[in-house]
């Protein structure tokens, strides 16, 4: 196992994706990169675009 995977896995409760929601526009953190459906309205997710979140944090522990 290469640092970078073991890092993804060990710090995987820790980071999340902050994904705008394409119909309510409600930013909803997401362990997933791409949900099918907004937690908040319910409706089909069709923007996938991710802001990575945590991942300062988790640089700065090394």
């Amino acid at each position: 196992m290469n640092k970078g995977t073991w890092v993804a896995d060990y710090y995987h409760p820790y980071v999340g994706m902050i994904i705008k929601c394409s119909n309510c526009q409600d930013k909803v953190k997401h362990d997933k990169p791409n949900p099918k459906f907004c937690p908040s309205c319910g409706s089909e997710m069709t923007n996938f675009d991710g802001v990575p979140e945590g991942w300062g944090r988790v640089l700065d522990s090394f």
